[in-house]
């Protein structure tokens, strides 16, 4: 609470700090993305066959005739006094299906991924 409003007086009551703002620069170090850096898909395609890999899957959202996106939809209709919101499942189509990013391993793939030594 107050937080936002704390950090204005301060920014306000200190002109110090504004004057030396050259003098303390950030310094801002870019980020590598750990996809590309590790190189995963070059792993998975180089050890894995593509056969045990998954690439998409079956969305679990659908479309209305809107074009609105969601997991389920509702319809509110009135009850006497009140309003009641039912599951409606008309004029809903599933959405396509979704590329992953990274693959995922098949769950029934036979590889052993951990042995563990005794």
């Amino acid at each position: 609470m107050g937080q936002i409003g704390s950090y204005i007086r301060r920014k306000e009551d200190s002109p110090k700090q504004s004057e030396n703002n050259d003098s303390r620069r950030r310094i801002v170090r870019p980020r590598e993305n750990n996809l590309s850096s590790f190189g995963i898909h070059e792993l998975l395609s180089s050890r894995i066959p593509d056969a045990f890999l998954v690439h998409e899957t079956k969305s679990s959202k659908y479309v209305d005739e809107d074009g609105d996106v969601a997991n389920e939809f509702y319809l509110e209709e009135n009850e006497g006094s009140h309003r009641i919101l039912r599951k409606t499942t008309r004029n809903i189509r599933p959405q396509r299906a979704e590329r992953y990013l990274i693959p995922r391993l098949h769950p029934d793939v036979p590889i052993v991924i951990i042995q563990i030594e005794k």
